[in-house]
């Protein structure tokens, strides 16, 4: 009888945990496929763009045009005993750009590195001491939905040289 009375217990404290993971994950079994995870199931949502440097006043300050660049994010090797004549050091890159960061790591940065990303922002083209630096400057940023059109990071500027 004790046995009985303890695996109801159990019973009713599983279910209790099994219908608290289905409340806070979202999980809705009409949506679900049997073959994939609830975890992974797919979203009719895109991901929430999280904000980096949209209400800062050197990013609301600066001229040009606010766009959507799409592409893989990748990390920057930095030396942090190798002088640089630009007194720049960037973290992060996307087709070609740099991602500016102000000289600094970014956590939101470092969890979608080696991902495809949108990066809301503004272009930034400069000839610093004899060399062109090509930046995105971001406003936020969210990982692309899987086969995203949005435009992918322009090219930089040629140098005229070609």
């Amino acid at each position: 009888m004790k046995l009985a009375m303890s695996l109801k217990l159990a019973a009713a404290i599983a279910v209790a945990a099994l219908m608290s993971l289905i409340a806070t994950q979202g999980f809705n079994p009409a949506t679900a496929r049997a073959d994939q995870p609830a975890s992974t199931a797919p979203s009719s949502q895109p991901a929430k763009w999280i904000k980096l440097f949209a209400d800062e006043d050197w990013y609301k300050n600066q001229a040009g045009k606010e766009q959507v660049f799409a592409g893989k994010l990748e990390a920057i090797k930095v030396n942090p005993d190798q002088a640089t004549t630009l007194m720049r050091t960037s973290y992060y890159r996307m087709g070609g750009r740099n991602i500016y960061t102000g000289g600094k790591k970014v956590k939101e940065l470092d969890g979608l590195v080696g991902k495809n990303v949108e990066i809301r922002g503004k272009t930034y083209d400069i000839n610093l001491e004899g060399q062109a630096v090509s930046e995105i400057w971001p406003a936020e940023i969210r990982q692309a939905e899987a086969g995203a059109s949005t435009a992918p990071a322009p090219p930089p500027p040629s140098s005229g040289k070609d």
